[in-house]
């Protein structure tokens, strides 16, 4: 039979063995306890706001037996020994460990921003879709940082000289020091084209026979020339007044116009006999007003329009004896236009002084080429 010493011997290990495995199971359970760790997490970095701009060291100064962390929400807890580093935003938990359990943990947040903010222009006016802008440019900026925030947005940038390609370069700074920079290219043209015409000249008239034949160059040294053409506005007739239009825009949208202005006009070849003497005319006499017409090249001319105008100048004469007109008109036509003579190739207006007053008379004659042509004569 065992000895009674023997037997207090093993209760008294026992007694032993069970106080160890009650020891063991109150120092690794895992269920909190409800005390307050002493422990204390500092984090070591320059940071604004509670955000760093780059990796972090943490230390957790220790009063407790033990200190575990976790830096995935509590699924592994690593036994604290040495300051570990953080390089992303997260949250560290930890927690001390006692004989009587393991502590509440707590929380520290780790917001790491390594991110450049965003920087966006915006252009006004809008270039337009050749993207060419034609007078003074304003380039605004928004700036965007979703984590430490804004620090630092560009100012507006006004921009009127003219160029291609003008590069404007700013730089965007968040909370923690990341810079974001961003590049606008800015075209310019506030230059309209220029435009040369040849084979015409302002506000010279040209005969029937000899019409100009105009042309034009645009250029544009920036831009570019996007569009010329030319536009002749006439009226209706052979003859007149005639406007050469030439409309030119370059990419930028810059317009311009050159007009020359000119006339398609008969060659007239001066009054005839008798208003060529130059002496007065008898007053109740038929004065024949007598005209050739030709295109200039000696081509006569028979369709032309010819309107009859005549305007007292003065009522002093002087003491010249009156001319006699040979083949005098037996009467004076109606109305005021000329008729052509196909037999002379003249035309012609048989003026009655019958009721015009003795003195200086101007007599006009108006084509249908817009040309007015006077002559002086006397009545007595």
């Amino acid at each position: 039979m065992l000895s009674r010493t023997y037997i207090a011997f093993i209760f008294v290990l026992l007694i032993l063995s069970c106080r160890a495995a009650v020891k063991e199971a109150n120092y690794t359970q895992k269920e909190p306890q409800g005390f307050e760790t002493t422990a204390v997490a500092k984090v070591n970095g320059s940071g604004v706001d509670g955000f760093y701009g780059d990796c972090i060291t943490v230390s957790i100064l220790n009063l407790d037996d033990r200190v575990e962390y976790s830096i995935d929400g509590g699924r592994l807890w690593t036994p604290y020994n040495v300051p570990f580093e953080i390089c992303s935003s997260t949250t560290v938990l930890y927690r001390g460990i006692r004989s009587k359990g393991i502590s509440k943990p707590k929380i520290v947040a780790i917001n790491i921003d390594k991110n450049p903010p965003e920087v966006l222009s915006v252009i006004e006016p809008s270039p337009n879709p050749e993207g060419w802008n034609n007078s003074e440019v304003t380039i605004s900026f928004i700036c965007r940082d979703r984590e430490s925030g804004i620090k630092e947005c560009p100012s507006p940038v006004r921009l009127s000289e003219e160029g291609s390609s003008q590069v404007i370069k700013v730089v965007a700074r968040d909370k923690v020091g990341n810079e974001g920079f961003t590049e606008v290219k800015i075209n310019i043209d506030r230059t309209p084209p220029r435009i040369s015409i040849t084979g015409l000249m302002e506000g010279r008239s040209y005969f029937l026979c000899d019409k100009p034949s105009a042309d034009f160059r645009a250029e544009d040294s920036l831009s570019g020339v996007k569009d010329a053409r030319a536009f002749t506005i006439p009226d209706d007739r052979a003859v007149g007044s005639f406007k050469y239009i030439v409309r030119a825009t370059d990419r930028a949208g810059n317009l311009i116009e050159e007009v020359r202005n000119y006339q398609i006009i008969y060659k007239f070849e001066g009054f005839g006999v008798p208003v060529s003497y130059r002496k007065p005319f008898k007053q109740g006499s038929v004065i024949p007003i007598r005209f050739k017409l030709s295109d200039g090249c000696g081509n006569r001319i028979i369709d032309a329009q010819a309107k009859f105008m005549i305007e007292l100048v003065s009522r002093v004469i002087s003491e010249d004896p009156t001319v006699e007109i040979e083949d005098e008109p037996l009467f004076g036509d109606r109305g005021d236009l000329f008729s052509y003579d196909y037999v002379t190739g003249e035309y012609v207006y048989n003026l009655s002084t019958e009721s015009l007053f003795s003195g200086i008379w101007k007599i006009s004659v108006t084509l249908n080429d817009g040309k007015t042509y006077s002559e002086m004569v006397a009545i007595k």
